[in-house]
């Protein structure tokens, strides 16, 4: 009896350490802004305002708007579909990414919010930055 309470309680931990690290390996920079523009290239919209700060989410407001009427290969046009983490710096509280998208490079700048990362553009960055 012992020993099956011991396996359990070790079970459980492990599987709660598991979860655990998975959770913060989906809140770094870089899995946040791979996420945030998988989800704009998909126009899930909800998803990448979720992902983003409040300027963002104004953004993404904008973006959805566009969107109607140009579609989902319109989005994918302007924005790319193949995307990779080229290099992250973060700084205390904010990062840059450097995200290739369909070859081409762009930083992607985000913000700690509440302890999540959040992608961090506004409409005069985004018009220098894709």
């Amino acid at each position: 009896m012992n020993r099956n309470r011991t396996a359990l309680i070790t079970i459980s931990l492990i599987v709660g350490l598991v979860l655990s690290l998975a959770s913060c390996a989906n809140n770094t920079p870089g899995s946040v802004t791979l996420r945030f523009m998988q989800a704009l290239s998909t126009m899930d919209f909800d998803t990448a305002a979720s992902l983003g700060t409040d300027s963002t989410k104004q953004l993404v407001e904008m973006i959805s708007t566009i969107a109607a009427s140009a579609g989902e290969a319109g989005i994918q046009e302007q924005i790319g579909t193949n995307f990779k983490v080229i290099s992250t710096s973060i700084t205390g509280e904010t990062a840059t990414v450097i995200l290739s998208s369909d070859g081409e490079e762009q930083p992607i700048a985000l913000r700690k919010v509440n302890g999540q990362w959040k992608v961090d553009l506004s409409k005069d960055n985004m018009d220098k930055d894709f």
